[in-house]
């Protein structure tokens, strides 16, 4: 006798849709997310933050959490980090391209869909599996400021505020209660690092992160370590 065959069957490839309209895998990528340390962007009319708890291991030095993509666009991701590192290095190259070819900066827009579509691909065809990430693109074009939301199925969203990874929920709370469009430059720091800190599980050494602000006066990425934090806080 033949068992009747289990739900989860259609979790075996990408290419494979559930009875009820789900493409399986692609959970579960959404799930991989959720292991990695938290990330959160906020924009506001000032500038565009972006942040991330760097995880610490014992003898390893904790990897970098925020990234420069080019000089008007940084990115953090969730999820893992081989698989962001190698998304994001495909982002650096697409902004390079734009340069090389047009002599111009990249769109914000345009990056953040040619990076949603290579996502999206990756659920299209046997034979290869989403990316176990979802990654947040903050910069500044032509003076405006833009934040970017795109999950491991390539779908893409623009934010006032975000948080992904681990206890996201906990972050997103924060963000709601005390996002403003109209928040400074210090402010948006400091309602970033409150969201990680509310995300972040309690351990001995604190909290530490790591951040990219992008001011709309300036354009240009720069990044801060903790100690750059901590200092322009208590400025």
């Amino acid at each position: 006798m033949f068992s009747q065959p289990s739900q989860f069957g259609y979790d075996k490839a990408t290419v494979i849709f559930s009875p009820d309209g789900r493409i399986i895998q692609v959970e579960y990528a959404r799930e991989a997310v959720k292991m990695g340390s938290t990330a959160v962007g906020i924009k506001t009319d000032s500038c565009v933050v972006l942040a991330g708890q760097k995880r610490s291991f014992e003898l390893i030095e904790s990897a970098d959490k925020v990234f420069k993509i080019d000089d008007h666009i940084a990115s953090t991701f969730s999820g893992y980090s081989a698989d962001g590192r190698a998304l994001l290095q495909r982002a650096r190259i697409e902004a390079q391209i734009e340069r090389i070819t047009y002599g111009e900066v990249i769109d914000p827009e345009v990056l953040s869909e040619k990076i949603g579509d290579h996502l999206q691909s990756f659920t299209q065809y046997g034979g290869v599996r989403p990316y176990g990430i979802a990654v947040l693109f903050g910069s500044v074009y032509e003076s405006e400021a833009y934040l970017h939301y795109i999950d491991p199925g390539g779908a893409i969203f623009s934010c006032l505020a975000q948080a992904i990874g681990s206890n996201e929920g906990a972050a997103k709370e924060v963000l709601k209660k005390g996002y403003k469009k109209v928040l400074t430059k210090k402010a948006a720091v400091k309602l970033a690092f409150d969201a990680l800190k509310a995300a972040a599980e309690e351990d001995e050494g604190g909290l530490v992160a790591e951040m990219a602000v992008i001011e709309v006066k300036t354009g240009i990425v720069e990044v801060l370590s903790q100690k750059d934090i901590d200092e322009l806080l208590k400025a």
